[in-house]
């Protein structure tokens, strides 16, 4: 049965989930509250914005990782072909670092997306459910990392299960994206601390040997001048010339972990709200893409 589904949001977890749900025939809509797409893995012509890695964090997901980049190439990111040092959450890892600059192309192209609306209520019916007491769908899908203040689940008898979900506060981290030609990656030198004024890393190899770096500012850097970063980050890294670079600031809000799970726990007995974890890329596919199949 063809359903008509709305996705709340438009990150690259949702655009993967809206084109394999119209490749088997749904009506998809993504409803996302900016004006781009991507969420923390957004990009432009340069790539990736922001710092997040595709990364394995538990032996699980090390031991089905290589399941976990082929289903991603089959939706147009790209990898380095060899593994390489990479920080992520105070860990050096061995990852392959991603370019998701295709897949967000196709994701403009192939899926139905609105920008610049915030879902802000839903609320489930017996055969339908509502957005903002207005939009109707057969059914909608709640990624763990979006904010709606009100929710309603339809309950087995006469009554109705109501959520209010509320933030404790709002999260800014500032970002660093640099491209150079010359970069001798194995005379880096960095811990789990990071590596001069970051604390998280990925190197991206281009076209042309371009290498892309992304990294995520430390607290007690963000408010330095971009002027000191960047002196710094030439001496680290034993750059005499940077190409390009780009600071961005990501902003979300955060939910405490126990309404999450309050959250989840009450979406498990809707009918037609879909409650996805989306923690990571790597744990989003393994849960519903290789153990088993995305179904409403």
């Amino acid at each position: 049965m063809k359903n008509n589904v709305c996705i709340i949001g438009a990150s690259v977890t949702s655009c993967i989930l809206g084109i394999y749900l119209k490749k088997r025939g749904h009506k998809v809509i993504l409803l996302e509250k900016g004006a781009k797409i991507g969420g923390a893995w957004q990009v432009d012509n340069q790539g990736s914005i922001f710092s997040n890695i595709v990364a394995p964090i538990n032996n699980n997901e090390v031991k089905n990782f290589s399941k976990v980049v082929k289903f991603l190439k089959g939706y147009g990111v790209k990898f380095n072909k060899e593994y390489q040092k990479a920080l992520f959450t105070k860990r050096i890892i061995k990852v392959k670092s991603s370019d998701f600059r295709s897949l967000i192309k196709n994701s403009r192209k192939k899926l139905n997306i609105v920008y610049n609306y915030e879902v802000k209520n839903i609320k489930e019916y017996q055969k339908f459910v509502k957005i903002n007491n207005k939009l109707v769908f057969d059914y909608i899908i709640h990624p763990k990392n979006v904010f709606v203040k009100y929710i309603n689940i339809k309950g087995k008898k006469n009554f109705d299960t109501k959520i209010i979900c509320n933030y404790d506060k709002v999260i800014k981290s500032k970002h660093l994206r640099f491209l150079c030609n010359k970069l001798n990656f194995n005379k880096i030198v960095f811990n789990e601390n990071g590596i001069g004024p970051l604390d998280r890393l990925q190197i991206y190899s281009s076209k042309k040997n371009m290498k892309i770096i992304n990294g995520r500012v430390k607290l007690n850097w963000k408010k330095r001048n971009k002027t000191d970063i960047i002196r710094e980050i030439k001496k680290i890294f034993g750059i005499k010339k940077i190409v390009s670079a780009k600071f961005a600031y990501y902003v979300s809000k955060k939910i405490p972990e126990k309404s999450f799970m309050k959250l989840k726990n009450k979406l498990k007995t809707s009918k037609r709200i879909n409650y996805i974890n989306t923690n990571s890329i790597t744990e989003f596919i393994l849960e519903n893409f290789i153990k088993k199949k995305f179904e409403l």
